[in-house]
């Protein structure tokens, strides 16, 4: 992979904890940045959108039921971003709603996780991970030219 990092915007630290060991399991633990609310989420997406040089995220993992703000709002303004608009998200949630999920649906590049609730299934959310970022950038690469197909 490259120094992209991944977004893992949570308030859960058990959650947190599977989330890293999950995507350590596959190799992508290295660029790990951790946000507890939605605040703070919609202050580091202003960022990612207005300061130039401001690193590259591959990646966001964004539970639907933040503090402060939900995580509906938080997928709504990084879609709004130009930036934003490409990033693949991982939507974690342990809600069985149609509306939201139909709501966060709308939007393209996002992917449904199910909070597990045992640590084996939750460790899928690696895997997962990792074929969504291969993914990426295998379409960075055929966008580019640089592809071997």
């Amino acid at each position: 992979m490259n120094d992209d990092f991944i977004l893992l915007a949570e308030d859960s630290e058990a959650d947190v904890y599977l989330a890293r060991l999950a995507l350590r399991d596959y190799g992508l633990n290295q660029n790990i940045h951790v946000i507890s609310d939605g605040e703070e989420a919609l202050l580091f997406i202003d960022r990612l959108e207005n300061e130039p040089g401001f690193p590259s995220l591959a990646l966001m993992l964004l539970d639907l039921h933040l503090p402060k703000r939900d995580g509906l709002e938080v997928l709504a303004r990084l879609r709004a971003g130009s930036r934003g608009r490409q990033i693949p998200v991982i939507v974690l949630t342990s809600s069985e709603s149609p509306e939201i999920r139909a709501t966060a649906e709308a939007y393209e590049r996002v992917h449904f996780f199910k909070k597990a609730s045992s640590v084996l299934e939750f460790m899928r959310l690696g895997a997962i991970s990792r074929d969504i970022m291969s993914q990426r950038a295998e379409n960075a690469a055929i966008a580019n030219g640089s592809s071997g197909k």
